[in-house]
């Protein structure tokens, strides 16, 4: 993801003092790298929905198929794209992560813990979703364009 942190903080992200990605962030730690790509990947689209992080209801259409199934998608390939591979507590603290990002701390894990468990169920109706968001997340990290995830305000917003 060349200019990561350009696209995330702006393009003056290289300045002195509190304002400094190295001040809050660093590139080894990969709980770091799993927290900024989660909020990039979620932040932009809590807003457009109108809602700040943590603040989503946790009812429809937020809590749906396409919805669940994409932020469990968008969760499992960050991990992949950051290399943290096959590692199940990183998988179920990255998606329980998502989800208390969008719909609080609450209600969140719940959900996410259900969502995880559907998922091993096959026929769930998540497939798609997962996909939709697992191509998303690749996409992001392979362009050297400007671009956002925008799959959950998507789903939320699709008219059935």
């Amino acid at each position: 993801m060349r200019a990561f942190f350009q696209k995330l903080f702006g393009a003056h992200s290289s300045g002195v003092g509190a304002n400094r990605p190295s001040d809050f962030y660093d590139p080894r730690n990969e709980n770091d790298r799993i927290a900024v790509a989660l909020l990039a990947s979620l932040s932009r689209q809590i807003g457009f929905l109108g809602y700040e992080l943590e603040q989503v209801p946790a009812e429809p259409p937020f809590v749906s198929k396409n919805c669940s199934g994409y932020l469990l998608g968008m969760s499992v390939e960050i991990l992949e794209r950051e290399g943290i591979l096959n590692r199940s507590e990183h998988y179920v603290d990255t998606v329980v992560t998502a989800f208390a990002l969008v719909f609080g701390r609450e209600q969140g894990p719940e959900l996410a813990l259900q969502t995880i468990e559907e998922f091993k169920t096959p026929g769930s109706g998540l497939a798609v979703a997962f996909m939709f968001a697992s191509q998303e997340i690749e996409a992001i990290y392979s362009s050297e364009e400007d671009i956002f995830a925008s799959g959950f305000h998507l789903f939320a917003t699709q008219k059935d």
